[in-house]
């Protein structure tokens, strides 16, 4: 027995893109598009046991610093940490696939853009020899700036590899450092300059002390920011964006500018036990009524009374 007219109520997620194939993928090998201990190329490593199981969803999340430009150039280099979650379990693996970039173009215009990435810090390939070495190109094509104060999205299919990083478990490190570059072929890429510094050697002016420093707290006394500061955290806590470098040339140069926060946003998703997927918030929309065409008839009649009738009568 059926009734009707009824609405479901309930809420639908779906994953746009060749989900079965990625998953497929995962599944064989879970490094199969990192890169190796020296950032050179790609490494296959197969799943260890403590793997989660990649058959589950991944969920999808983000981190951003800000879109507060007030400098701009070809581009920007900087480090972004992968953790394991706080609370998971020693024996557990977090994996975290890097599945989307924005960056920051004010202009409405068309620009050349390039994306690459390395495992370990990016202070340790600035040199413009290390572009083909020590780098891996990550995406490449053309994109229309989206114009002040709102980011640019990289097209999804201009991505030529998929960056899967497992941390934690007993076959992985609890933390890993990605270098990013992000270019344009124009001086079109804006970013922030912060403190009241300006190094054109931002790395040699650090002295010594770590490239990629914790996060400093409020309670500090606000010391001015540095390269490989912490900028900005996700809310899970498993992704961070550091502060890097102004790019000043195209090609890669010897020409930086720090300390420099590149603005943008950086989408990622999680396969974990340790970290389940938010719940959405419920909404309630009014349900809304199909609409009906209605028509007007109007009918005309002519009656002749007979000559017997003398008068009308009416039920």
């Amino acid at each position: 027995e059926l009734y009707s007219p009824r609405v479901w109520n309930g809420i639908v997620n779906y994953v746009v893109g060749p989900y079965d194939d990625i998953k497929a993928t995962a599944a064989q090998s879970i490094l199969d598009q990192y890169v190796d201990g020296t950032g050179s190329g790609a490494s296959a490593t197969t799943a260890s046991a403590e793997a989660p199981d990649l058959s589950s969803d991944f969920c999808p999340r983000q981190v951003e610093t800000v879109l507060q430009d007030n400098m701009g150039s070809f581009g920007n280099m900087f480090d972004v940490t992968i953790r394991s979650p706080p609370m998971a379990d020693p024996g557990i693996t977090t994996i975290v696939r890097i599945t989307g970039m924005e960056i920051y173009v004010d202009l409405e215009k068309e620009v050349i853009y390039e994306l690459r990435y390395r495992s370990g810090t990016f202070s340790k390939a600035m040199e413009p020899l290390a572009v083909d070495t020590k780098w891996t190109l990550l995406a490449e094509g053309t994109v229309t700036g989206a114009g002040r104060g709102v980011a640019t999205l990289i097209p999804s299919d201009s991505w030529l590899n998929q960056i899967m990083v497992p941390v934690g478990g007993a076959d992985h490190p609890d933390s890993m450092v990605l270098g990013f570059y992000v270019t344009l072929t124009t001086p079109d890429i804006r970013y922030s300059k912060l403190g009241g510094s300006n190094s054109t050697n931002p790395i040699a002016s650090i002295n010594g002390a770590p490239l990629h420093s914790p996060s400093r707290t409020d309670t500090e006394s606000a010391p001015a920011p540095i390269v490989g500061d912490i900028f900005s955290t996700s809310e899970d806590g498993l992704v961070a964006i550091g502060i890097g470098v102004g790019v000043a040339e195209y090609p890669l140069g010897t020409t930086f500018y720090g300390p420099r926060l590149w603005n943008g946003r950086l989408l990622f998703d999680v396969v974990s036990d340790s970290v389940p997927c938010p719940t959405p918030s419920p909404t309630t929309q009014t349900p809304t009524r199909p609409s009906f065409a209605q028509t007007e008839v109007v009918y005309e009649f002519i009656v002749q009374r007979p000559p017997e009738i003398t008068e009308w009568d009416l039920y």
